[in-house]
């Protein structure tokens, strides 16, 4: 087996899962991104988790890409979900049929992918989650599943589908009842630069927080919303649950996210980079939507939705209560810079890193991030100016 390290492994947990031998554990490394480890001790190279491994071996659908726009008809259900609430509405298509679903979640500030049929705990997996999440047992979960012609819709980065796919193939198992949904993806940051995010704002402001929203429509979404449909904040306890956000540290990872200094290595040469996916339809914001199509663009959310299989497309057909446009797939890619090419590597990145493990979390935070005092008077201003509806909020 080719050695992993965190510059050709995603951390999709495929190769373990896989493993006859259990000779693949997955390890944290000293940046916090999980990483696969071969015990060779127990290892008989028999290349099993090469096949699986999403980085050697990719799984790509037929060539369709058929482009849509979505907006679910269900205002409470688009308000909640991060753009046009296609992953919802698909999601309860699959409990009807007696199925389940397969995304991520926060449990206990803590992003990981549960497989569930209980509603209550799918619409946690509504919205974006700007970190990584711990697969777990999930893989192994689904294939017992669909060994029952147990209808499952899984949701994933473009590399977890394709382990996902890979690891089902490898076993034999027949993957009729799956569907899967990947997103035009940026990157995955760290996950210890985000437990350090959330430690320092327990400690810092002494308030336990039990929620973060990642992206939020308090403000609206698209061009309209000024930046509020980037909107972060955390949700405290106080009392019951609180809405943290005013402080400009509770809108800080948009900044850590999007820096492009904390992604895993891999993803700066992510291979799904393109409209090549693995998955039978790709989820993400319908940014332009305005000006290619402006009644769609009610300042409430609208996703764009690639079909990559004729699985996908049909399934797309049965949603009800939605509105459904198809869309010059050109037009409706032009501002998704994923859709082309990998997020690019930040040129302070090995800065940063050196500075982290040195200097530890509030040194980076205060310069990289702008979280000092300069920069918070400046977020300060800025959120005063958003709320008049005077200045873009970042």
């Amino acid at each position: 087996m080719i050695a992993p390290n965190e510059a050709n492994c995603t951390g999709c947990t495929a190769c373990q899962t896989v493993c006859p031998h259990n000779a693949i554990s997955l390890n944290f490394n000293d940046r916090g991104f999980l990483v696969a480890t071969v015990d060779k001790s127990i290892c008989v190279d028999c290349g099993i988790c090469e096949k699986t491994c999403p980085q050697i071996t990719s799984f790509i659908q037929e060539d369709l890409e058929s482009t849509y726009a979505f907006i679910n008809l269900d205002s409470n259900e688009r308000y909640k979900s991060t753009s046009g609430g296609f992953f919802i509405a698909a999601a309860k298509i699959f409990l009807e049929k007696g199925g389940y679903v397969c995304g991520c979640i926060l449990k206990d500030m803590i992003p990981m992918h549960i497989l569930s049929n209980n509603i209550d705990q799918i619409s946690l997996m509504q919205g974006s989650k700007y970190v990584q999440s711990y697969m777990g047992d999930c893989f192994g979960k689904i294939s017992e599943l669909l060994k029952q012609s147990i209808p499952v819709l899984f949701t994933g980065t473009s590399c977890q589908v394709a382990g996902l796919k890979n690891y089902l193939r490898i076993k034999r198992v027949d993957d009729a009842f799956l569907l899967c949904a990947d997103f035009l993806c940026h990157g995955v940051p760290t996950t210890r630069i985000w437990n350090d995010y959330v430690s320092y704002y327990e400690t810092h402001f002494k308030r336990r927080a039990l929620d973060y929203k990642f992206r939020s429509k308090r403000y609206g979404w698209g061009k309209s919303a000024l930046g509020g449909d980037f909107f972060s904040y955390f949700v405290y306890e106080k009392s019951g649950e609180r809405i943290d956000d005013k402080i400009y540290y509770s809108r800080l990872w948009r900044h850590i996210f999007f820096s492009n200094l904390c992604l895993r290595e891999v993803c700066y040469d992510c291979k799904y980079s393109s409209l090549n996916k693995p998955s039978d339809f790709t989820m993400a914001d319908f940014w332009g939507i305005e000006k290619i199509n402006p009644e769609l663009d009610d300042g409430k959310g609208c996703s764009l939705i690639i079909c990559n299989s004729t699985a996908g497309s049909d399934f797309l057909k049965t949603i009800r209560n939605a509105k459904i446009l198809s869309i010059n797939k050109d037009d409706a890619i032009s501002q998704q810079v994923n859709a082309h090419h990998a997020s690019l590597s930040n040129h302070l990145k090995d800065a940063f890193w050196l500075d982290y493990n040195n200097n530890g979390y509030a040194f980076v935070i205060s310069k990289y991030f702008g979280y000092n005092a300069r920069g918070r008077v400046k977020g300060f201003i800025k959120r005063v100016l958003f709320q008049l509806k005077l200045r873009y909020l970042y």
